[in-house]
Formats: C-alpha cells, structure tokens, sequence
C-alpha cells in the first residue's frame, strides 16, 4: 500500500503530507504533481492512452489517524479535468490550488 502512511508504537501527532507518494490512477500516466505551499493539497498531473491530460485534486487526510494510524492522499473531487496540452493542465492546476486558498510550489 504505497499511498497508505501507516505508523504505529507511539507518534501521538499526525504525520506531515508524505510528498514522496505518487498520485497513481489506473491507465494514466503521472506527468506532474504541483503541491500548495502547506503542501496539504495537491493536483497530480496525469496523461491517458489517447493522450490526453486529466488534472486530480488531492487532499492529506489525516482522520484516521487517532484510529488507525494512518494518513494517506485522497480526491476531493471526484471527477478529473481533462484538457489536451501539458501547459492547459498546469493552468488548471494552479486554478485549482487557489480554489482550496493555497497557492502552488
């Protein structure tokens, strides 16, 4: 379980968002993955098989934690943008931070 943080025996405190998770999707390719300046958001930057581009938004979640220790990545939309440049996607996706109130590294 890559995108799953797990740790057990005594972090009392939520781990920070684990930036080095990819942000995989089944028959997509990830392109770029551009992170809010709390990095608690991000958007994953995928292409697909015809070529075209799909722009994810993701969340840390951490609400697990006090459960089951863990804290992972997950949409917060469930739907992708889908767009046929790289440079369209990346405009969508700094679109897209903003609308969470965090501007993107």
């Amino acid at each position: 379980m890559k995108w799953l943080t797990r740790v057990f025996g005594g972090q009392r405190t939520p781990p920070p968002p684990d930036t080095s998770v990819s942000g995989s999707r089944v028959n997509e390719i990830e392109v770029d993955v551009l992170y809010s300046v709390t990095k608690s958001h991000r958007v994953v930057i995928t292409r697909d098989a015809r070529g075209l581009f799909r722009v994810h938004g993701e969340r840390w979640d951490t609400g697990d934690w006090d459960v089951a220790g863990a804290a992972y990545w997950v949409s917060y939309d469930r739907l992708a943008t889908i767009t046929d440049t790289l440079e369209n996607a990346r405009t969508l996706a700094q679109e897209a931070l903003e609308q969470v109130g965090n501007r993107g590294t």
